[in-house]
């Protein structure tokens, strides 16, 4: 439950930012997100929660120097980036 946890990160940021398109945007990403986590844990496949964690890595990168719909902090989507391909990748490959 922690990737649908993280993509509530950007709904907040959004809900921060004030402006409805952006916080549509992010709450419907914020679903997707809870669908894959969903449905990955409903058929125990630690790679499909992994594919969703390299996902958000990519979400993350869309919102990297002011470019995607919400305004974050400039170190945010590199860090959180970082930590999804740490968490995703091992569950791909089975690592865990």
């Amino acid at each position: 439950m922690a990737l649908a946890a993280i993509a509530g990160v950007y709904l907040g940021f959004a809900i921060a930012d004030g402006r409805t398109s952006a916080i549509a945007v992010q709450a419907v990403s914020m679903l997707g997100f809870v669908v894959v986590a969903y449905i990955g844990i409903e058929e125990g496949s630690k790679a499909l929660i992994g594919a969703g964690w390299v996902a958000h890595a990519f979400w993350d990168g869309i919102h990297h120097e002011h470019h995607g719909p919400t305004e974050v902090k400039t170190w945010y989507p590199p860090f959180c980036a970082t930590a999804d391909l740490v968490v995703g990748i091992p569950l791909i490959v089975g690592l865990t």
